[in-house]
Protein backbone atom coordinates (compact mmCIF):
# COMPACT_ATOMS: atom_id res chain seq x y z
CA UNK A 1 0.00 0.00 0.00
CA UNK A 2 2.99 2.75 0.89
CA UNK A 3 4.63 1.48 -2.23
CA UNK A 4 1.54 2.09 -4.23
CA UNK A 5 0.59 5.31 -3.31
CA UNK A 6 3.42 7.37 -4.82
CA UNK A 7 2.75 6.54 -8.72
CA UNK A 8 -1.47 6.86 -7.51
CA UNK A 9 -0.05 10.21 -6.36
CA UNK A 10 1.43 11.03 -9.25
CA UNK A 11 -1.54 10.44 -11.60
CA UNK A 12 -3.56 11.87 -9.19
CA UNK A 13 -1.95 15.52 -9.98
CA UNK A 14 -1.78 15.02 -13.21
CA UNK A 15 1.71 15.29 -13.47
CA UNK A 16 3.23 15.11 -17.21
CA UNK A 17 6.25 12.99 -17.32
CA UNK A 18 9.04 12.78 -20.08
CA UNK A 19 11.23 9.77 -21.38
CA UNK A 20 10.10 6.77 -21.52
CA UNK A 21 7.16 4.98 -20.49
CA UNK A 22 5.53 8.30 -18.73
CA UNK A 23 4.02 5.64 -16.39
CA UNK A 24 7.25 4.80 -14.96
CA UNK A 25 9.21 8.18 -14.83
CA UNK A 26 9.44 10.72 -11.84
CA UNK A 27 10.68 13.95 -13.61
CA UNK A 28 12.76 16.35 -11.73
CA UNK A 29 9.50 18.44 -11.70
CA UNK A 30 7.23 16.52 -10.32
CA UNK A 31 9.66 15.82 -7.57
CA UNK A 32 10.72 19.19 -6.74
CA UNK A 33 6.80 19.95 -6.69
CA UNK A 34 6.02 16.94 -4.29
CA UNK A 35 8.43 18.14 -1.91
CA UNK A 36 7.04 21.83 -1.62
CA UNK A 37 4.05 20.36 -1.28
CA UNK A 38 4.14 17.57 1.11
CA UNK A 39 7.81 17.42 2.61
CA UNK A 40 7.35 18.16 6.71
CA UNK A 41 9.91 20.74 6.54
CA UNK A 42 8.19 22.41 3.83
CA UNK A 43 4.68 22.30 5.61
CA UNK A 44 6.39 23.33 9.54
CA UNK A 45 8.33 26.06 7.96
CA UNK A 46 4.70 28.10 7.95
CA UNK A 47 4.99 27.30 11.94
CA UNK A 48 8.10 30.31 11.80
CA UNK A 49 5.70 33.02 10.60
CA UNK A 50 3.11 31.87 13.56
CA UNK A 51 5.47 32.13 16.32
CA UNK A 52 7.48 35.41 15.09
CA UNK A 53 3.10 36.55 14.93
CA UNK A 54 3.16 35.36 18.09
CA UNK A 55 6.18 37.24 19.49
CA UNK A 56 5.10 40.68 18.03
CA UNK A 57 1.53 40.13 19.78
CA UNK A 58 3.37 39.46 22.88
CA UNK A 59 4.82 43.01 22.86
CA UNK A 60 2.21 44.99 21.31
CA UNK A 61 0.78 43.82 24.96
CA UNK A 62 2.98 46.20 26.96
CA UNK A 63 0.61 48.31 25.07
CA UNK A 64 -2.48 47.07 26.51
CA UNK A 65 -5.20 49.31 28.21
CA UNK A 66 -5.40 47.97 31.85
CA UNK A 67 -8.20 48.90 34.43
CA UNK A 68 -8.14 47.36 38.02
CA UNK A 69 -9.50 48.32 41.84
CA UNK A 70 -8.99 47.68 45.73
CA UNK A 71 -11.12 47.25 48.19
CA UNK A 72 -9.74 47.35 51.56
CA UNK A 73 -12.35 47.49 54.41
CA UNK A 74 -11.06 47.28 58.31
CA UNK A 75 -13.68 46.77 60.80
CA UNK A 76 -13.14 45.75 64.94
CA UNK A 77 -15.03 45.95 68.23
CA UNK A 78 -18.29 47.65 65.89
CA UNK A 79 -16.36 50.30 64.73
CA UNK A 80 -15.93 51.33 61.07
CA UNK A 81 -12.43 52.05 60.97
CA UNK A 82 -12.40 52.37 56.92
CA UNK A 83 -13.67 51.33 53.71
CA UNK A 84 -11.39 52.38 51.15
CA UNK A 85 -12.02 51.39 47.27
CA UNK A 86 -9.70 52.36 44.74
CA UNK A 87 -10.29 51.71 40.89
CA UNK A 88 -9.35 53.19 37.89
CA UNK A 89 -7.64 52.54 34.36
CA UNK A 90 -3.95 53.62 32.54
CA UNK A 91 -4.03 53.45 28.56
CA UNK A 92 -0.01 53.28 27.70
CA UNK A 93 0.57 55.40 24.51
CA UNK A 94 3.42 54.98 21.58
CA UNK A 95 4.55 58.72 22.41
CA UNK A 96 5.80 57.65 26.00
CA UNK A 97 2.68 58.96 27.69
CA UNK A 98 0.55 57.05 29.73
CA UNK A 99 -3.39 58.51 30.12
CA UNK A 100 -5.00 57.22 33.45
CA UNK A 101 -8.22 58.09 35.22
CA UNK A 102 -9.51 56.49 38.40
CA UNK A 103 -12.01 56.67 40.97
CA UNK A 104 -11.70 57.03 45.18
CA UNK A 105 -14.52 56.81 47.33
CA UNK A 106 -12.96 56.25 51.60
CA UNK A 107 -15.61 56.12 54.37
CA UNK A 108 -14.60 55.48 58.04
CA UNK A 109 -14.15 56.71 61.87
CA UNK A 110 -10.34 56.94 61.10
CA UNK A 111 -9.22 57.52 57.75
CA UNK A 112 -6.02 59.71 57.13
CA UNK A 113 -7.39 63.69 56.52
CA UNK A 114 -6.01 62.83 52.33
CA UNK A 115 -7.71 60.18 52.22
CA UNK A 116 -10.97 61.56 53.03
CA UNK A 117 -13.19 61.90 49.39
CA UNK A 118 -17.04 63.50 49.04
CA UNK A 119 -19.59 61.17 49.70
CA UNK A 120 -20.30 60.28 45.93
CA UNK A 121 -16.19 59.62 45.86
CA UNK A 122 -13.72 61.56 43.60
CA UNK A 123 -12.71 60.92 40.34
CA UNK A 124 -9.64 61.90 39.09
CA UNK A 125 -8.35 61.76 34.51
CA UNK A 126 -5.14 62.98 33.55
CA UNK A 127 -1.59 61.25 33.13
CA UNK A 128 1.96 61.07 32.68
CA UNK A 129 5.04 61.92 30.96
CA UNK A 130 8.82 60.77 31.16
CA UNK A 131 10.94 64.03 29.93
CA UNK A 132 14.20 62.26 30.66
CA UNK A 133 14.91 58.91 30.27
CA UNK A 134 12.00 57.29 27.89
CA UNK A 135 10.73 59.92 26.07
CA UNK A 136 11.82 59.19 22.87
CA UNK A 137 12.43 55.60 23.49
CA UNK A 138 11.97 53.34 26.08
CA UNK A 139 11.57 49.11 26.79
CA UNK A 140 8.22 48.89 25.75
CA UNK A 141 8.70 50.67 22.23
CA UNK A 142 12.29 48.95 21.60
CA UNK A 143 10.47 45.00 22.42
CA UNK A 144 7.80 46.53 19.73
CA UNK A 145 10.24 47.49 17.25
CA UNK A 146 12.09 44.24 17.64
CA UNK A 147 8.89 42.01 17.78
CA UNK A 148 8.18 43.32 14.45
CA UNK A 149 11.92 42.72 12.84
CA UNK A 150 11.66 39.70 14.01
CA UNK A 151 8.30 39.02 12.58
CA UNK A 152 9.78 40.06 9.24
CA UNK A 153 12.96 37.66 9.99
CA UNK A 154 10.29 34.88 10.79
CA UNK A 155 9.02 34.89 7.37
CA UNK A 156 12.14 35.13 6.00
CA UNK A 157 13.58 32.34 7.97
CA UNK A 158 10.61 29.80 6.71
CA UNK A 159 11.44 30.98 2.92
CA UNK A 160 15.35 29.99 4.01
CA UNK A 161 14.29 26.56 5.43
CA UNK A 162 12.21 25.49 2.02
CA UNK A 163 14.48 27.05 -0.28
CA UNK A 164 17.33 24.58 1.83
CA UNK A 165 15.54 21.56 1.39
CA UNK A 166 14.71 22.27 -2.57
CA UNK A 167 18.22 22.59 -2.78
CA UNK A 168 19.26 19.20 -0.96
CA UNK A 169 15.86 17.68 -2.21
CA UNK A 170 17.22 18.77 -5.92
CA UNK A 171 20.80 17.39 -5.28
CA UNK A 172 19.49 13.98 -3.94
CA UNK A 173 17.58 13.81 -7.35
CA UNK A 174 20.26 14.46 -9.85
CA UNK A 175 22.66 11.75 -7.64
CA UNK A 176 19.60 9.28 -7.83
CA UNK A 177 19.32 10.18 -11.94
CA UNK A 178 23.47 9.67 -12.34
CA UNK A 179 23.38 6.57 -10.41
CA UNK A 180 19.91 4.83 -12.21
CA UNK A 181 21.62 6.10 -15.85
CA UNK A 182 25.33 4.52 -14.69
CA UNK A 183 23.34 1.18 -13.78
CA UNK A 184 21.72 1.09 -17.61
CA UNK A 185 25.06 1.54 -19.32
CA UNK A 186 26.31 -0.96 -17.41
CA UNK A 187 23.02 -3.40 -18.00
CA UNK A 188 23.67 -3.00 -21.74
CA UNK A 189 27.56 -3.65 -21.19
CA UNK A 190 26.72 -6.74 -19.71
CA UNK A 191 24.32 -7.77 -22.21
CA UNK A 192 26.31 -6.46 -25.22
CA UNK A 193 29.74 -8.58 -23.71
CA UNK A 194 27.47 -11.57 -23.14
CA UNK A 195 26.18 -11.40 -26.78
CA UNK A 196 30.05 -11.05 -27.71
CA UNK A 197 30.90 -13.75 -25.69
CA UNK A 198 28.22 -16.03 -26.82
CA UNK A 199 29.04 -15.38 -30.52
CA UNK A 200 32.94 -15.84 -30.40
CA UNK A 201 32.87 -18.92 -28.23
CA UNK A 202 30.54 -20.27 -31.00
CA UNK A 203 33.24 -19.31 -33.83
CA UNK A 204 35.79 -20.49 -32.04
CA UNK A 205 34.45 -24.12 -31.71
CA UNK A 206 33.92 -23.88 -35.65
CA UNK A 207 37.34 -22.63 -36.01
CA UNK A 208 36.91 -19.49 -37.12
CA UNK A 209 38.82 -17.32 -34.43
CA UNK A 210 41.13 -18.61 -31.62
CA UNK A 211 40.46 -19.81 -28.56
CA UNK A 212 42.15 -17.09 -26.64
CA UNK A 213 39.58 -14.89 -28.13
CA UNK A 214 36.88 -17.07 -25.80
CA UNK A 215 38.88 -16.22 -22.89
CA UNK A 216 39.16 -12.36 -23.15
CA UNK A 217 35.76 -12.06 -23.89
CA UNK A 218 34.68 -13.90 -20.67
CA UNK A 219 37.02 -11.83 -18.31
CA UNK A 220 35.53 -8.78 -20.13
CA UNK A 221 32.04 -10.30 -19.07
CA UNK A 222 32.53 -10.49 -15.80
CA UNK A 223 34.19 -6.95 -15.73
CA UNK A 224 30.94 -6.21 -17.01
CA UNK A 225 29.32 -8.14 -14.49
CA UNK A 226 31.51 -6.28 -11.84
CA UNK A 227 30.79 -2.45 -12.86
CA UNK A 228 27.14 -3.38 -12.80
CA UNK A 229 26.87 -4.58 -9.35
CA UNK A 230 28.82 -1.98 -8.03
CA UNK A 231 26.21 0.60 -10.03
CA UNK A 232 23.13 -1.61 -8.89
CA UNK A 233 24.66 -0.92 -5.19
CA UNK A 234 24.91 2.88 -5.92
CA UNK A 235 21.69 3.27 -7.09
CA UNK A 236 20.27 1.71 -4.50
CA UNK A 237 21.77 4.21 -1.94
CA UNK A 238 20.99 6.64 -3.76
CA UNK A 239 17.35 5.54 -4.50
CA UNK A 240 16.94 5.70 -0.19
CA UNK A 241 18.36 9.05 -0.07
CA UNK A 242 15.63 10.08 -2.65
CA UNK A 243 13.18 8.66 -0.76
CA UNK A 244 13.41 10.58 2.41
CA UNK A 245 12.47 13.20 0.93
CA UNK A 246 9.10 12.14 -0.28
CA UNK A 247 6.09 12.45 1.71
CA UNK A 248 2.30 12.61 1.62
CA UNK A 249 0.50 15.77 3.35
CA UNK A 250 3.97 15.41 5.91
CA UNK A 251 2.65 12.57 7.29
CA UNK A 252 3.03 9.21 5.17
CA UNK A 253 6.54 8.16 4.22
CA UNK A 254 6.30 7.28 0.43
CA UNK A 255 8.60 4.98 -1.93
CA UNK A 256 9.35 5.46 -5.66
CA UNK A 257 7.50 1.92 -6.15
CA UNK A 258 9.54 1.17 -9.78
CA UNK A 259 9.67 4.77 -10.86
CA UNK A 260 12.68 6.12 -11.96
CA UNK A 261 14.11 9.27 -13.63
CA UNK A 262 14.63 10.20 -17.39
CA UNK A 263 16.87 8.54 -19.48
CA UNK A 264 20.17 10.50 -19.63
CA UNK A 265 19.96 10.96 -23.75
CA UNK A 266 16.83 12.84 -23.24
CA UNK A 267 18.48 15.53 -20.24
CA UNK A 268 18.34 18.92 -22.27
CA UNK A 269 21.26 21.08 -20.01
CA UNK A 270 19.70 24.70 -19.35
CA UNK A 271 21.85 27.15 -20.58
CA UNK A 272 22.66 30.22 -18.80
CA UNK A 273 22.17 33.63 -20.35
CA UNK A 274 24.51 36.64 -21.01
CA UNK A 275 22.56 38.80 -18.62
CA UNK A 276 23.33 36.85 -15.79
CA UNK A 277 26.12 38.85 -14.21
CA UNK A 278 24.14 42.04 -14.58
CA UNK A 279 21.62 41.25 -11.61
CA UNK A 280 23.88 39.76 -9.33
CA UNK A 281 23.35 43.12 -7.00
CA UNK A 282 19.71 42.38 -7.22
CA UNK A 283 19.94 39.04 -6.22
CA UNK A 284 22.14 39.39 -3.28
CA UNK A 285 20.30 42.76 -2.34
CA UNK A 286 16.97 41.02 -2.11
CA UNK A 287 18.23 37.68 -0.72
CA UNK A 288 16.35 36.42 2.25
CA UNK A 289 20.02 35.83 4.02
CA UNK A 290 20.77 39.75 3.31
CA UNK A 291 17.61 40.65 4.35
CA UNK A 292 17.88 38.41 8.01
CA UNK A 293 20.83 40.11 9.13
CA UNK A 294 19.81 43.68 8.14
CA UNK A 295 16.90 42.96 10.00
CA UNK A 296 19.22 41.90 12.95
CA UNK A 297 21.41 44.80 12.56
CA UNK A 298 18.43 47.33 12.90
CA UNK A 299 17.62 45.15 16.21
CA UNK A 300 20.80 45.82 17.52
CA UNK A 301 20.70 49.36 16.54
CA UNK A 302 17.53 50.07 18.56
CA UNK A 303 19.41 47.93 21.26
CA UNK A 304 22.33 50.70 21.33
CA UNK A 305 19.23 53.81 21.00
CA UNK A 306 18.06 52.43 24.41
CA UNK A 307 21.10 52.21 26.01
CA UNK A 308 21.94 55.84 24.96
CA UNK A 309 18.28 56.60 26.33
CA UNK A 310 19.29 55.06 29.74
CA UNK A 311 22.26 57.20 30.39
CA UNK A 312 19.87 60.62 30.93
CA UNK A 313 17.99 60.79 34.35
CA UNK A 314 14.47 59.50 35.45
CA UNK A 315 12.32 62.58 35.06
CA UNK A 316 8.73 61.92 35.53
CA UNK A 317 5.71 64.23 35.64
CA UNK A 318 1.79 62.95 36.74
CA UNK A 319 -0.82 65.62 36.82
CA UNK A 320 -4.58 64.56 37.27
CA UNK A 321 -7.41 66.55 37.59
CA UNK A 322 -10.37 66.14 39.92
CA UNK A 323 -14.06 66.18 40.25
CA UNK A 324 -16.63 64.98 42.90
CA UNK A 325 -18.89 61.95 42.68
CA UNK A 326 -21.18 61.78 39.09
CA UNK A 327 -23.98 62.97 40.96
CA UNK A 328 -22.54 66.30 41.63
CA UNK A 329 -20.42 67.42 38.58
CA UNK A 330 -21.54 70.78 37.67
CA UNK A 331 -19.21 72.06 34.45
CA UNK A 332 -20.02 75.32 34.90
CA UNK A 333 -18.75 75.31 38.28
CA UNK A 334 -15.71 72.78 37.58
CA UNK A 335 -12.38 74.30 39.03
CA UNK A 336 -9.21 73.81 37.64
CA UNK A 337 -7.28 74.18 40.73
CA UNK A 338 -8.70 70.71 42.05
CA UNK A 339 -5.87 68.55 41.21
CA UNK A 340 -3.27 66.69 42.46
CA UNK A 341 0.25 66.25 40.82
CA UNK A 342 3.71 64.53 41.49
CA UNK A 343 7.35 64.37 39.64
CA UNK A 344 9.70 61.60 40.67
CA UNK A 345 13.48 62.21 39.70
CA UNK A 346 16.30 59.86 40.35
CA UNK A 347 19.58 59.06 38.40
CA UNK A 348 22.24 56.67 39.39
CA UNK A 349 25.40 58.56 40.95
CA UNK A 350 28.17 56.46 38.88
CA UNK A 351 25.96 55.11 35.72
CA UNK A 352 27.99 52.07 35.93
CA UNK A 353 25.35 49.32 35.07
CA UNK A 354 23.74 51.87 31.62
CA UNK A 355 27.69 52.70 30.76
CA UNK A 356 28.18 49.16 30.62
CA UNK A 357 25.25 48.21 28.62
CA UNK A 358 25.70 51.01 25.95
CA UNK A 359 29.70 49.63 25.66
CA UNK A 360 28.08 46.09 24.79
CA UNK A 361 25.33 47.70 22.71
CA UNK A 362 28.16 49.82 20.34
CA UNK A 363 30.48 46.80 20.34
CA UNK A 364 27.40 44.35 19.02
CA UNK A 365 26.22 46.80 16.72
CA UNK A 366 29.54 47.25 15.19
CA UNK A 367 30.33 43.18 15.29
CA UNK A 368 26.49 43.12 13.33
CA UNK A 369 27.67 45.98 11.25
CA UNK A 370 31.05 43.74 10.24
CA UNK A 371 28.70 41.02 9.43
CA UNK A 372 26.42 42.48 7.66
CA UNK A 373 29.16 43.57 5.02
CA UNK A 374 30.83 40.50 5.19
CA UNK A 375 27.28 38.60 4.46
CA UNK A 376 26.91 40.38 1.58
CA UNK A 377 30.06 40.02 -0.35
CA UNK A 378 30.28 36.52 0.41
CA UNK A 379 26.75 36.20 -1.13
CA UNK A 380 27.84 38.22 -4.15
CA UNK A 381 30.91 36.22 -4.10
CA UNK A 382 28.50 32.59 -4.20
CA UNK A 383 26.48 33.78 -7.01
CA UNK A 384 29.25 34.98 -9.28
CA UNK A 385 31.25 31.66 -8.34
CA UNK A 386 27.89 29.95 -8.96
CA UNK A 387 27.56 31.56 -12.34
CA UNK A 388 31.03 30.99 -13.68
CA UNK A 389 30.60 27.29 -13.18
CA UNK A 390 27.48 27.05 -14.89
CA UNK A 391 28.72 28.70 -17.55
CA UNK A 392 31.82 26.33 -17.49
CA UNK A 393 29.54 23.25 -17.10
CA UNK A 394 27.57 23.91 -20.42
CA UNK A 395 30.45 24.39 -22.19
CA UNK A 396 31.74 20.94 -21.00
CA UNK A 397 28.62 19.04 -21.58
CA UNK A 398 28.59 20.11 -25.21
CA UNK A 399 32.38 18.85 -25.53
CA UNK A 400 31.78 15.36 -23.36
CA UNK A 401 28.07 14.95 -26.13
CA UNK A 402 30.75 15.35 -28.93
CA UNK A 403 33.34 12.88 -27.50
CA UNK A 404 30.58 10.31 -26.87
CA UNK A 405 29.14 10.15 -29.93
CA UNK A 406 33.06 10.50 -31.71
CA UNK A 407 33.70 7.34 -29.50
CA UNK A 408 30.17 5.31 -29.74
CA UNK A 409 31.22 5.76 -33.98
CA UNK A 410 35.13 4.49 -32.93
CA UNK A 411 33.14 1.18 -31.24
CA UNK A 412 30.95 0.90 -34.12
CA UNK A 413 32.92 0.65 -36.66
CA UNK A 414 36.14 -1.51 -35.26
CA UNK A 415 33.12 -3.59 -34.30
CA UNK A 416 32.52 -3.86 -37.89
CA UNK A 417 36.14 -4.34 -38.84
CA UNK A 418 36.04 -7.43 -36.18
CA UNK A 419 33.34 -8.90 -37.93
CA UNK A 420 35.03 -9.06 -40.99
CA UNK A 421 38.12 -10.61 -39.39
CA UNK A 422 40.02 -7.01 -40.10
CA UNK A 423 40.44 -6.26 -36.53
CA UNK A 424 41.19 -7.96 -33.12
CA UNK A 425 39.56 -8.49 -30.11
CA UNK A 426 42.10 -6.24 -27.77
CA UNK A 427 41.06 -3.24 -29.81
CA UNK A 428 37.23 -4.45 -29.48
CA UNK A 429 37.35 -4.26 -26.05
CA UNK A 430 39.55 -0.91 -26.08
CA UNK A 431 36.59 0.48 -28.27
CA UNK A 432 34.16 -0.71 -26.13
CA UNK A 433 35.79 0.45 -22.95
CA UNK A 434 36.43 3.84 -24.22
CA UNK A 435 32.73 4.13 -25.33
CA UNK A 436 31.71 3.24 -21.74
CA UNK A 437 33.77 5.42 -19.91
CA UNK A 438 32.80 8.32 -22.25
CA UNK A 439 28.86 7.25 -21.76
CA UNK A 440 29.86 7.77 -17.79
CA UNK A 441 31.84 10.50 -17.93
CA UNK A 442 29.60 12.35 -19.55
CA UNK A 443 26.60 11.22 -17.12
CA UNK A 444 28.78 12.54 -14.62
CA UNK A 445 29.37 15.69 -16.20
CA UNK A 446 25.89 16.41 -16.78
CA UNK A 447 24.72 15.81 -13.34
CA UNK A 448 27.37 17.70 -11.83
CA UNK A 449 26.33 20.56 -14.35
CA UNK A 450 22.86 19.57 -13.22
CA UNK A 451 23.91 20.34 -9.39
CA UNK A 452 25.13 23.13 -10.39
CA UNK A 453 22.51 24.92 -11.91
CA UNK A 454 20.46 23.70 -8.50
CA UNK A 455 23.03 25.39 -6.55
CA UNK A 456 22.76 28.88 -8.37
CA UNK A 457 18.85 28.51 -8.07
CA UNK A 458 19.86 28.07 -4.50
CA UNK A 459 22.04 31.21 -4.02
CA UNK A 460 19.45 33.23 -6.05
CA UNK A 461 16.83 32.04 -4.48
CA UNK A 462 14.66 30.52 -7.39
CA UNK A 463 12.83 28.06 -5.75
Amino acid sequence: MRKAFLTYLIFACGFVAFGQDSSSVLSFEQFVRMVANHHPISLSANYEIQIGKGKLLKARGAFDPKIGGDLNQKRYTDKDYYTKIDAGFKIPTWFGVSLDGGYENNRGDYLSAESNTPSDGLWSLGGSINIGKGLFIDERRASLKQAKLMRDNSILDQKLMVNDLMYHASMAYWNWFKAYNAKKVFENAVIVAQERFNAIKSSARLGDKPMVDTLKSFIVLQERKLGLEQSNLEFKNKQMELEVYLWKDGLIPLELNGLSPADYQEIIFPEPTDSLSAQIETWASTHPEILTIQNQLEIARVDLRLSRENLKPTIQLKYNTLSPGIDNIDLNTYDIDNYKWGAKVSIPLFLRKERGELKISNYKYKQMEAKTALKIESTKFKIEKSINNWYSYSRQVAIQSVNLNSYQNLYRAENTLFDVGESSMFLVNTRDNDRINAQIKYIKTLTEGLIEKALFDYHTFRY
